[in-house]
C-alpha cells in the first residue's frame, strides 16, 4: 500500500477481492495526494488509520463487503472534497462512523459558512430497518 500511495498520478484505487491482504491498515504520511475514488471491497480489513491529510482530494468512498471493518477513520470527515460515502454491506459500526461524519460536516459547514466543501452524502445498502414502537 506504501507503493501504491506514492504514485503521484494515481485518481482511482479500487482495492477488490481481497486485493489488499492483512487487517491493519495505517496510512502512511504523504501519500495517495491525487486520489479522488478509493473503493475497497470483499477483504479482511478490520482497522483503518488514517488522517485527512492521507487523502486531501478525495471525492468518494466506497466500502462493499467489509463486514470486519471496525469503522472509518474520522477524521476523513475533515476532506474538504469528500462527497460520498457509499456503504454496500458493512458492519454497524461503519455506518454508525459514517454517519457520525456526516453530522461533522454539516456542523461545521452550518458554523463556518465554508462554499469549499460540499455536503456529504452516504449511501446505505441494504437499508436500515426502522423500528416502530
Amino acid at each position: 500500500m506504501s507503493t501504491l500511495g506514492k504514485l503521484k498520478c494515481l485518481e482511482v484505487l479500487k482495492l477488490k477481492d481481497n486485493a489488499f491482504k492483512g487487517k491493519h491498515w495505517v496510512t502512511e504520511d504523504g501519500g495517495f495526494r491525487c486520489l479522488k475514488v478509493l473503493h475497497i471491497e470483499a477483504t479482511g480489513l478490520k482497522v483503518w488509520k488514517a488522517k485527512s491529510s492521507n487523502f486531501p482530494q478525495l471525492k468518494c468512498l466506497v466500502l462493499k463487503h467489509c463486514s470486519n471493518l471496525e469503522g472509518i477513520p474520522y477524521d476523513l470527515a475533515n476532506v474538504k472534497s469528500l462527497q460520498l460515502i457509499d456503504l454496500v454491506h458493512t458492519s454497524k459500526s461503519v455506518v454508525n462512523s459514517a454517519k457520525n461524519m456526516q453530522l461533522l460536516q454539516l456542523r461545521v459547514l452550518r458554523q463556518n459558512r465554508d462554499i469549499e466543501t460540499s455536503e456529504l452524502k452516504v449511501k446505505i445498502y441494504p437499508p436500515e430497518q426502522k423500528t416502530s414502537y
